[in-house]
């Protein structure tokens, strides 16, 4: 019983220093969702910017045939 209530305590005071690794888990987890996210976004942003590209590219191209009429 000494021994136990002793372990008890011990237990008590030499409490990890650093979170769970569920807390971890937790964070990471989250982190991933996040960068899925990101990389999702940017993705789409770079189609936007290619379509961009690309009508301003059309515009130029009709103005200069116009300019050279």
């Amino acid at each position: 019983m000494l021994i136990e209530q002793k372990q008890k305590r011990k237990d008590k005071t030499e409490s990890p220093q650093f979170p769970a690794a569920q807390y971890f888990q937790i964070h990471f987890s989250h982190l991933q969702t996040q960068l899925e996210n990101t990389s999702r976004s940017l993705a789409e942003l770079q189609g936007q910017v290619t379509e961009l590209n690309n009508r301003l590219a059309n515009i130029l191209d009709v103005q200069q045939s116009d300019s050279h009429k």
